[in-house]
């Protein structure tokens, strides 16, 4: 990125505008700076620093509502008990404890770190946000890298908000033991009927099956034609249309994102998965799901 300067002093009536020029480099200092004041740790350096790259050479920075990574910013226990993720932009993420059970746990034990999240009828922990606006304009962007930690327990991880008991905008990966359906990921909400939460208006998703660990994807929620359009490793893979032709309008809305199951009834739903990464990206368009889902 590059500034212009004229060399000339400025003597007009209107006071300087302020101008940052974000770089790479400067975005992971002032990132770095800010999880070691909060007592976390950042896992892997470079891999921030060039995620930090990949944001900026695409102009993604301002959109971002929030971007998530365990291997980016952690603070985490001598237990390996998660307490946060810092953000690389947006919204961080804490830890929250329903009723007694297992706590949000960092896994280092595979190709790369992840959150480790499960509830059970008993309880557990899970990760929540600050209250945000996913939809800026007329079309949204998740992406997500997750995996379902038990084959053959039927709850898998969901990352979305929740209106009104509803899912609204979320991404979620199930493996659905002894039946049909199997999927590795799945972007939903819900069509224009649904307005504050009443009438519910009916879901609209879509989903790629079968089943694999930390699949690649993006999900672009174009609002005004009312289409969810998943993208794995750079391609469109599967569509859903809304039958009211528009999605439901997420713009007034402000709502913490959840990482675990569903939120309803003042608590979040059963799950067991893990968390890689995630992405919010408000006023998105398809050839940055499709970027989005080559991550």
């Amino acid at each position: 990125m590059h500034g212009i300067n004229s060399g000339k002093n400025y003597y007009g009536y209107r006071d300087p505008v302020p101008f940052t020029i974000w770089t790479p480099e400067s975005l992971f200092a002032a990132h770095k700076a800010r999880v070691t004041a909060g007592g976390g740790i950042i896992p892997d350096e470079a891999g921030c620093l060039a995620r930090f790259r990949f944001i900026v050479d695409n102009g993604l920075l301002d959109r971002i509502v929030t971007w998530i990574n365990p291997a980016f910013g952690v603070k985490k226990n001598a237990s390996n008990q998660i307490e946060k993720l810092f953000a690389l932009r947006g919204s961080d993420f804490t830890a929250q404890m329903q009723k007694s059970g297992a706590a949000v746990l960092y896994d280092d034990s595979g190709a790369a770190p992840a959150a480790v999240v499960q509830i059970t009828s008993a309880g557990g922990g899970y990760l929540v946000s600050e209250n945000v606006t996913v939809q800026r304009g007329d079309a949204y962007l998740i992406g997500a890298k997750l995996s379902d930690k038990n084959r053959a327990d039927v709850l898998g991880l969901t990352v979305g908000q929740s209106l009104n008991n509803l899912p609204m905008a979320y991404a979620r990966t199930m493996i659905q033991n002894q039946q049909a359906i199997t999927e590795a990921w799945r972007y939903g909400t819900r069509d224009s009927d649904w307005k504050n939460g009443n009438p519910t208006g009916g879901p609209v998703g879509a989903a790629r099956m079968p089943y694999d660990d930390y699949i690649p994807s993006a999900g672009l929620f174009d609002v005004v034609h009312g289409k969810v359009d998943g993208y794995e490793s750079g391609k469109l893979v599967n569509s859903a249309v809304s039958t009211t032709g528009k999605l439901a309008d997420l713009s007034a809305q402000s709502a913490p994102i959840y990482v675990g199951g569903g939120f309803a009834g003042g608590e979040v739903g059963a799950c067991y998965g893990t968390l890689r990464e995630a992405v919010f990206l408000h006023t998105a368009t398809k050839a940055e799901a499709s970027l989005i889902s080559r991550l």
